[in-house]
């Protein structure tokens, strides 16, 4: 359980970092079309 728990944790993080990264390059797509 405790194992389980933990490795939701660091998926979620890891999907967390990846959606950041996709918005940041939209983002910057974004202002060098502006």
């Amino acid at each position: 359980m405790r194992l389980s728990e933990l490795g939701l944790k660091q998926h979620s993080e890891r999907k967390a970092i990846v959606w950041l990264m996709d918005m940041y390059q939209n983002y910057e797509t974004l202002l060098a079309s502006a």
